[in-house]
């Protein structure tokens, strides 16, 4: 799956959110595919991180729905 991961959120000096966003891979490893759209907020279950060379790579054992929230996960 690919995702956008919400790095930092913080105020400018105008008073507009700032947000350093960063796209990344994730391998789910599940008997079925997960039941998520675009645009959808999720929360990776059994969530797994390595690096190789300098290369991220990131794994999960499933994948919930969560329903809309304004705080960060």
């Amino acid at each position: 799956m690919q995702v956008s991961l919400v790095m930092s959120e913080e105020e400018g000096a105008d008073e507009a959110l700032e947000r350093e966003i960063r796209r990344q891979s994730i391998t789910v490893w599940a008997p079925e595919r997960p039941s998520v759209s675009v645009g959808d907020k999720v929360r990776f279950t059994g969530l797994m991180a390595g690096a190789v060379d300098g290369a991220i790579f990131l794994q999960a054992t499933g994948v919930e729905k969560l329903e809309d929230t304004h705080e960060i996960l």
